[in-house]
C-alpha cells in the first residue's frame, strides 16, 4: 500500500542544502505535505521557505549539539508527525590518524548521536501507518579508506535501520534506508571526490526515488543503476579486495 503524503506532516533534517533540500521541496511542492525543515543555517532555511511561498515550516537547529536537539524535540511536542526523513549528515576525508578530533567528534554527533535520538523519539510518535527514512550511504556497505569514520557512521545507520524495520514490521511505522552513492552537492565539490564525479547523481533524482521508496514502505533503496551494480559487487567480492580497490582510488584522489 502506498502512503499518501498530501496533508501529512513530515520532519526533514539537513534540509538547507543538497539531498535534504531536494526532499523537502518535493514533499511540499509535488506531494502536498506539510514539511518541518530542520538545519543549522537559518538563512538557508528562510530561503527555502520563501521559495515555497511559506509552504514549508522552518526550525533552525544545530543537530551536532544535543542541547539544541533536545530543545528542537520539545518544540515539536504539539505538532502532529506522520513521517520523518533523517537526512542530516556530513563527511570528513583524509587519513584517519590525521583527522582533527573536534571535527571528527562533530561529525559523529551529527551522523550518529542526534540521528539516533530523533529516530528513537520519532518511533514513539509516528502513527502505525507512518513512515521514517534514514539517509545513509552506499559507503556504509563497505569500509571506506580515507573516509573511515564517515563510512562507519553510515554503516551504523544501515544496521540500525534494518533492525528497527524488523522490530516495527508488524506494528508500523515503516522504516526505509536510502543509501545513495555520490551526490552532486556542496559537500562533494572538493578535488578528493574527482574520481567519483562521473557517477554522481543529481539530488532531485535521488529525492524522487527515496520518497517513492518511503511511500511504498521499501526497506532499502539504492538509487541509480551504477550504484546498484556497485552494491551487488560489494556483496560478492571479498571485503579485503573491495577495500583495497577503494583505498587505491581514494589515495589517488587525495594526492
Amino acid at each position: 500500500m502506498t502512503m499518501t503524503l498530501s496533508g501529512k506532516t513530515v520532519l526533514v533534517t539537513g534540509a538547507s542544502s543538497g539531498l535534504g533540500r531536494a526532499i523537502a521541496l518535493q514533499l511540499a511542492l509535488e506531494h502536498g505535505a506539510k514539511v518541518i525543515a530542520v538545519a543549522r543555517s537559518k538563512d538557508a532555511l528562510e530561503a527555502l521557505r520563501d521559495e515555497t511561498k511559506g509552504l514549508i515550516e522552518i526550525a533552525p537547529c544545530d543537530l551536532a549539539d544535543m542541547d539544541s536537539v533536545q530543545t528542537l524535540w520539545a518544540s515539536l511536542q504539539q505538532q502532529r508527525l506522520d513521517a520523518a526523513v533523517l537526512n542530516a549528515g556530513t563527511t570528513l576525508t583524509g587519513p584517519f590518524s590525521e583527522q582533527d578530533w573536534p571535527r571528527l567528534e562533530q561529525m559523529l554527533k551529527l551522523n550518529i548521536t542526534s540521528t539516533t535520538f530523533l529516530a528513537r523519539q520519532c518511533m514513539t510518535r509516528l502513527p502505525r501507518d507512518g513512515a521514517m527514512m534514514l539517509v545513509a550511504s552506499l559507503g556504509g556497505e563497505t569500509p571506506m579508506p580515507f573516509q573511515a569514520a564517515y563510512g562507519a557512521s553510515k554503516a551504523y545507520l544501515i544496521s540500525l535501520g534494518f533492525a528497527v524495520a524488523q522490530e516495527a514490521k508488524a506494528t508500523g511505522p515503516t522504516m526505509t534506508i536510502c543509501a545513495p552513492g555520490g551526490i552532486a552537492t556542496r559537500m562533494t565539490k572538493g578535488t578528493e571526490f574527482d574520481g567519483q564525479r562521473g557517477h554522481m547523481m543529481d539530488p532531485s533524482l535521488i529525492a524522487a526515488k527515496a520518497i517513492k521508496a518511503m511511500q511504498s514502505g521499501k526497506t532499502l533503496v539504492i538509487p541509480g543503476v551504477h550504484n546498484k551494480v556497485m552494491a551487488a559487487a560489494i556483496k560478492v567480492l571479498p571485503r579485503r579486495l573491495v577495500t583495497a580497490i577503494l583505498n587505491k582510488q581514494f589515495r589517488s584522489d587525495m594526492s
